[in-house]
């Protein structure tokens, strides 16, 4: 699993002059203020008209981050030499050549606010979502928002949200109630489409584990084994408003039509300045893929007991931008950003970026 800082992106939202205003920061991809080189670096990334460029640089990120994920996956140093494609429901999926060592090998990306996270699995469908707080969304810092979304809302949902004391805190489990419905209809291939309201997520089952005293973390420590701390990986509890396992909770439960599903997972994990990153890994019978080119890539249906049991979930890894870019282009890349007061130079930073999307996206 893996993340990126999208600040270390060089991408940051204006506290000023407007919320969604994107402005260059040192490191990684620019945006370029100046007409000519916004048009040369966005040509290639989704014209949606309401986007904000913050927005188009997260989902070029994301799509290089889909690309290396390929690649590793084929033992390939580059970011050529295979295709990636969407089906109708818009899941990004590798459609050839694929790793034969990873009979079901498939991934999925999410961004929002200064994140951009990609998952894979070898063997189960996955599904990822990433949630900003209201603050770094631009959003008001109130519960207006519980009113507007009660409808999709399960009660147990609404009574773990109401059970919070502060703002910030409610919004932090509905930030994990959210993306983990989200992370399964993406698993799923439909989006929301699926229906959001037909997913139940319910922290009482892992929650009940407090009860059981010291009981529990022998369990825990039996059941899930940690392995000691890396220094490189992020989404450590004191980031994070509420962190599941100082509450007690382990992983949320999966209701689907009312239905308990425990061919489901949900694993989360809190990333720095208050977002929350949810994974979903299910079984790929549940894949909806209308043009079925998704379908026939994941080649190991029916999986044993054995190869069905969900082993210790990873913790994310965060890469920079030059993590993405090949080995062979890495000096090139290191030399473009030398200078970063030149203005000459940050535009030819815009065009690294065009580079990059034009020789190695797909589209």
């Amino acid at each position: 699993w893996r993340c990126l800082h999208r600040r270390a992106a060089g991408v940051r939202r204006a506290t000023e002059g407007g919320a969604g205003r994107s402005e260059r920061t040192p490191g990684g991809l620019s945006g370029g203020s100046t007409a000519r080189s916004s048009t040369s670096c966005w040509g290639w990334c989704p014209q949606v008209p309401s986007a904000t460029v913050a927005d188009r640089k997260s989902a070029l990120l994301g799509r290089l981050l889909a690309r290396r994920a390929c690649a590793r996956a084929l033992g390939l140093d580059g970011l050529v030499g295979f295709v990636v494609a969407k089906t109708h429901g818009g899941k990004p999926f590798l459609r050839a050549p694929l790793p034969n060592h990873m009979p079901n090998f498939n991934f999925n990306v999410s961004h929002d606010g200064h994140w951009v996270v990609l998952a894979s699995d070898p063997l189960h469908v996955v599904g990822c979502d990433v949630s900003a707080p209201q603050r770094v969304r631009g959003d008001p810092e109130d519960d207006a928002w519980i009113q507007e979304l009660s409808n999709l809302l399960h009660q147990g949902e609404l009574d773990a949200i109401h059970q919070e004391p502060t703002v910030r805190k409610r919004y932090a489990v509905f930030q994990r109630l959210w993306s983990a419905k989200e992370a399964v209809t993406k698993g799923i291939g439909q989006g929301i489409v699926f229906g959001v309201a037909r997913i139940e997520i319910d922290f009482g089952r892992a929650k009940s584990l407090v009860d059981l005293g010291g009981v529990a973390d022998w369990l825990r420590s039996w059941w899930h084994p940690r392995q000691p701390e890396d220094p490189k990986e992020v989404g450590h509890a004191q980031t994070s408003e509420l962190d599941p396992e100082a509450c007690g909770r382990t992983e949320p439960f999966v209701y689907i039509d009312m239905w308990p599903r425990s061919d489901w997972r949900i694993a989360q994990q809190p990333l720095a300045e208050d977002h929350w990153v949810s994974v979903a890994l299910g079984p790929v019978e549940e894949v909806v893929d209308q043009n079925g080119d998704f379908l026939r890539t994941l080649r190991l249906r029916n999986l044993s007991q054995e190869q069905a049991a969900f082993g210790r979930e990873p913790r994310f890894e965060e890469l920079s931008v030059m993590s993405l870019v090949p080995a062979s282009l890495q000096s090139e890349y290191a030399a473009t950003l030398g200078a970063q007061s030149d203005p000459v130079l940050r535009l030819q930073r815009a065009i690294w970026a065009v580079k990059l999307a034009t020789r190695y996206g797909s589209k």
